[in-house]
C-alpha cells in the first residue's frame, strides 16, 4: 500500500468527533495565527496524529525520491521536515519526536558546526543519511573554482563533531574538491580506515586532490574495518585510486576519474571486480581505463545484468572484451561513436553473439555521423536486442536506418524508446512501424517522454499493433549514474541546445 492509499484509508474511516476536529472540517480556507512566541498555531493542529504522520512521511519519501536539491545551509535538513516544523506548535513537537525525518543530514562549507551537532543531536541513535561536500552549494552547476581556504576554515572542529556518529551511517556521501587545504581529507578520512560501519549499504567518495595531499599516495588503502550490509559503491578521482571499501556483499559499483589523476589499468579493475562476486550492476565513466592486455585476460562476472559506459571512454570495445558476464541484459553506452564497436565488433565469433542474454541496448549517439556509423554496427554485435534506447536523434540519420530497404536493424527488437522527439521524426514513426511489419520485425511499444508524447499523433490504425506509451527510458537509467544533477552530460549534446 503507497502512503498517499494509507492516508486516504485513515480519512475514509477516522470519526473526528472533538470539536477541534469539527471546526477542522468546517472551516474555510486556513488563516494562521502566530502565538507570542512566534509559532504559528490554526485548525490545522486538530488534524489526528496519525495522519499528521503519514502526510508528513508521505511528503518526506517523495522528496528524498525526486532526489531533492540539498539545502542552503550546512546542517538543515530536507526542506519538507524544515517546513513542517514551523507550521505550528503542535507540528513541530511531532516532527522533533520522529528522528528519522532528521537523519539526512546535509554538510558543506561554511560548516556551520554548532546546527550540524543539532541536527546530530535530533537523529539521534537512528541511522543517518550523511552527505559532505567542500564543494560550495552556489557553485555546483557553474563553473566555479574551487572553494576559498578561508571557507574551509574550521573543519577540525567540525569533524570531530561528526566522527563519532560516522558508525550510525547508513548512506555516506564524501564529494568535491579537497586540493585547497592539503590536511583536510587525512583529517576527514584517517578515523574511517579502521572504523566498523554497521549500518552502511551505500557510499559515495568522489574527489579531486593532488596525490602529495595525502599520506597514502603509494597504493590502495583499506577503508573501513567492516561495512556488512554495503551494497552500493561510487568511487570517483581520488577515491578510486587510493581507497578501497568493503566489496564482498556489493551489488553496484560505479568508477570514474578526477581530471588531475591518472588512469586505473585494466588489470587493477580486474582485481577490483573479482572482489565483488555479488555484483550485479557496473558503471563506469570517461576515460578511466588503460592498458588492456588482450582478449585472453578476460574476467567473469557471473552474475552482471547491468553495464553502463558513460562519458568520453576510449576503451569501449576493450572493456566489452574484457569482461564475460553470461547474465548481462542491459547495456548503456552514452555517448557513442562509430569507433568504439570497431575492434569488438573485428573480434567477434560470427557463430556466437558476445553477450547471449543482452536484450536491452542504450545508445547516445555523440554527433550525426556517430548515429550512421554507431547504429549499424551494434545491430551485428547485439543480435538479440529487443528494447532499443536512443537517448538522442538525429532525423535525417535516424530516417536513413530506419527505413533502410536492404538491411533492417535489429531484427528482434520490440520496443524502441525515444526522447526529445522532434516532429519530423514523430511523423516519420509509423512508416517506420509499417516497414518493420512488412520486413517480419514488428515492433510492440514505442515509448516516449511526456513532452513527446503529444508529437506523436494520428489515428490507430496507422500504428497497426504498435502501441504508443508515456516512458522517459533514458531518463530513469541516467538518474541512477553518477552527476546525475547534469541533464545531458552523456547525450553529445550542448546544455544550452535546450
Amino acid at each position: 500500500m503507497t502512503h498517499t492509499e494509507e492516508v486516504t484509508e485513515i480519512l475514509s474511516s477516522t470519526t473526528l468527533e472533538s470539536p477541534a476536529s469539527t471546526e477542522f472540517l468546517q472551516m474555510g480556507p486556513y488563516i494562521a495565527t502566530k502565538t507570542p512566541n512566534g509559532l504559528v498555531e490554526g485548525p490545522i493542529s486538530a488534524l489526528p496524529e496519525e495522519i499528521i504522520l503519514l502526510i508528513l512521511d508521505m511528503l518526506v519519501q517523495e522528496d528524498i525520491a525526486a532526489h531533492e536539491d540539498p539545502p542552503r545551509v550546512s546542517g538543515d535538513t530536507i526542506s519538507t521536515v524544515r517546513t513542517a516544523s514551523q507550521v505550528s506548535r503542535f507540528w513541530r513537537f511531532i516532527t522533533l519526536q520522529n528522528t528519522v525525518w532528521w537523519s539526512h543530514i546535509h554538510v558543506f562549507p561554511p560548516w556551520r558546526p554548532h546546527a550540524v551537532a543539532a541536527a546530530l543531536a535530533r537523529s539521534k541513535d537512528c541511522p543517518i543519511d550523511l552527505y559532505i561536500s567542500v564543494q560550495l552549494v552556489e557553485d555546483t552547476t557553474g563553473d566555479a573554482d574551487d572553494p576559498s581556504p578561508s571557507k574551509l576554515d574550521g573543519y577540525e572542529d567540525l569533524f570531530r563533531i561528526l566522527h563519532p556518529h560516522i558508525p550510525r551511517c547508513r548512506t555516506l556521501h564524501i564529494q568535491g574538491v579537497f586540493r585547497q587545504k592539503p590536511n583536510l581529507l587525512t583529517y576527514l578520512i584517517e578515523p574511517l580506515l579502521n572504523m566498523d560501519m554497521p549500518y552502511l549499504t551505500s557510499l559515495i567518495f568522489d574527489g579531486e586532490a593532488s596525490f602529495e595531499d595525502t599520506e597514502y599516495s603509494k597504493g590502495r588503502t583499506q577503508l573501513f574495518a567492516s561495512a556488512p550490509r554495503l551494497l552500493d559503491v561510487r568511487l570517483g578521482g581520488i577515491g578510486v585510486m587510493q581507497y578501497s571499501p568493503p566489496l564482498s556483499a556489493l551489488t553496484t559499483l560505479h568508477l570514474s576519474r578526477a581530471m588531475n589523476l591518472t588512469n586505473l589499468s585494466f588489470h587493477a579493475l580486474g582485481e577490483i571486480l573479482t572482489s565483488c562476486p555479488c555484483l550485479t550492476f557496473f558503471a563506469v565513466y570517461d576515460d578511466l581505463l588503460n592498458h588492456w592486455p588482450g582478449r585472453s585476460a578476460a574476467i567473469e562476472l557471473p552474475r552482471l545484468e547491468a553495464l553502463y559506459i558513460l562519458g568520453n571512454m576510449l576503451s569501449v570495445s576493450e572493456l566489452l572484451l574484457y569482461l564475460t558476464a553470461p547474465e548481462l541484459r542491459e547495456l548503456v553506452i552514452a555517448p557513442v561513436v562509430g569507433s568504439d564497436l570497431t575492434v569488438l565488433h573485428a573480434e567477434m565469433h560470427t557463430e556466437q553473439a558476445r553477450f547471449p542474454n543482452l536484450r536491452s541496448l542504450t545508445l547516445a549517439p555523440a554527433h550525426p555521423d556517430a548515429f550512421n556509423d554507431a547504429l549499424p554496427v551494434a545491430s551485428v554485435c547485439f543480435p538479440h536486442i529487443e528494447t532499443l534506447i536512443l537517448a538522442n536523434l538525429y532525423p535525417p540519420e535516424f530516417e536513413t536506418l530506419f527505413l533502410n530497404h536492404s538491411r533492417v536493424l535489429f531484427p528482434q527488437l520490440k520496443d524502441l524508446a525515444l526522447t526529445g522527439v522532434e516532429k519530423v521524426v514523430a511523423r516519420l514513426m509509423p512508416e517506420v512501424a509499417r516497414f518493420r511489419a512488412s520486413k517480419k520485425a514488428p515492433l510492440r511499444n514505442v515509448f516516449v517522454d511526456g513532452e513527446s508524447l503529444g508529437k506523436l499523433t494520428g489515428p490507430p490504425e496507422i500504428w497497426g499493433d504498435v502501441k504508443v506509451k508515456k516512458g522517459d527510458l533514458w531518463e530513469a537509467q541516467r538518474r541512477k549514474g553518477l552527476y546525475s544533477n547534469i541533464k545531458d552530460l552523456f547525450v553529445g549534446r550542448p546544455l544550452d541546445e535546450h
